[in-house]
């Protein structure tokens, strides 16, 4: 008793992310497990499993393979036809069947196409009403794709082996630590990617990274502690330099 226990079961919406609107991140893992007296609450592997595998990935990631591999044979993406339908019915928010009626579909298909959306984390699938509700990332990836915004490639993966646990959320301060994380790129353009001591970094508020270990910036190898990625920003604070290597 006073415990609260989140895992996936084997209805297919389960598969689709959390989405966490302090850190602005969805979250995959496959079980979340909150002890009522405590205040912290644990991201971890499934029950009897001997390895943890989670990924926190951006809630703006944007990888343009990734999008057109999403189009498959159609010849319109299914975010555009998601967005035109939006914008045809006046609401965001909008029920399956009249969705698949728009697009002279059976809804069976379109309700199979709805659930994907949702696991991959572009909508909110209510299997109660069989009603779907768009997320901002549709219009981040549909902007993204015609080049009009800057995408940012923040995804972090954790892989955990027993008892060591995905992530740790501290509901004192909503500091989020996460461990198993060998490396995580910031800036594929800029080469830019952050290795992490002890392979565990520390997730803010909006993506704000805190870690001690080792950043790749170009030529420039930087080792030292008290390092914090700022998102917003998209600089890092190198606080405590133990090393500067230029290759």
């Amino acid at each position: 008793a006073g415990q609260v226990n989140l895992f996936r079961g084997n209805n297919p919406v389960s598969k689709s992310p959390y989405y966490d609107s302090f850190h602005k991140l969805d979250m995959s893992f496959e079980l979340l497990s909150w002890n009522l007296k405590d205040s912290k609450i644990i991201l971890s592997r499934a029950r009897g499993a001997a390895i943890g595998q989670a990924e926190f990935e951006s809630s703006s990631f944007f990888d343009a393979s990734f999008f057109m591999q999403m189009a498959g044979i159609d010849e319109y993406h299914p975010l555009i036809r998601f967005k035109k339908f939006a914008e045809w019915y006046y609401s965001e928010t909008f029920p399956v069947v009249e969705f698949a009626k728009w697009l002279n579909r059976p809804v069976e298909s379109v309700t199979g196409m709805c659930i994907e959306m949702a696991n991959k984390g572009f909508v909110f699938y209510d299997r109660r009403y069989n009603e779907v509700t768009l997320k901002k990332k549709v219009d981040d990836f549909l902007n993204s794709y015609a080049k009009k915004k800057d995408y940012d490639v923040l995804r972090i993966k954790s892989e955990t082996k027993v008892p060591v646990d995905n992530a740790i959320l501290d509901l004192k301060d909503y500091r989020m630590t996460v461990n198993g994380v060998s490396g995580v790129y910031l800036s594929d353009s800029q080469r830019v990617a952050i290795y992490p001591y002890n392979r565990q970094l520390v997730i803010g508020k909006d993506r704000d990274i805190d870690f001690d270990g080792v950043v790749e910036a170009g030529l420039f190898t930087i080792s030292g502690h008290n390092f914090s990625f700022s998102y917003d920003t998209f600089k890092i604070n190198l606080r405590n330099i133990d090393s500067i290597r230029i290759a």
